[in-house]
């Protein structure tokens, strides 16, 4: 005879939505984009790439380390957002006037 069970967890199921802290998988720290994920206790970094938001692990459970961890993330970003910014050719006036003609 076979007997199966079924475990059931009470997890939360959104992501930051509710209105309750305990019903938030992401817990917002006194930092600016410094989260920590609820169910293991990691910090996680957020910022916005392209319109969209990205969340990357920081991979420890200290706070002094993601902290340190957060701001090598950023530089990063804000290096790749300055690599897609396309820079305007830089030339003598005459050039450009003689462009526009």
């Amino acid at each position: 005879m076979k007997v199966r069970f079924t475990l059931f967890f009470n997890l939360p199921m959104r992501k930051g939505k509710g209105d309750d802290r305990e019903d938030r998988l992401f817990v917002k720290s006194k930092i600016p984009n410094l989260l920590k994920y609820v169910l293991t206790g990691l910090y996680h970094a957020r910022a916005k790439r392209g319109g969209t938001q990205v969340y990357d692990s920081l991979k420890t459970f200290d706070h002094e380390v993601a902290e340190l961890r957060l701001a090598k993330f950023m530089d990063q970003m804000c290096k790749r957002r300055a690599k897609r910014v396309k820079r305007p050719k830089i030339g003598t006036f005459k050039e450009l006037f003689d462009d526009y003609e």
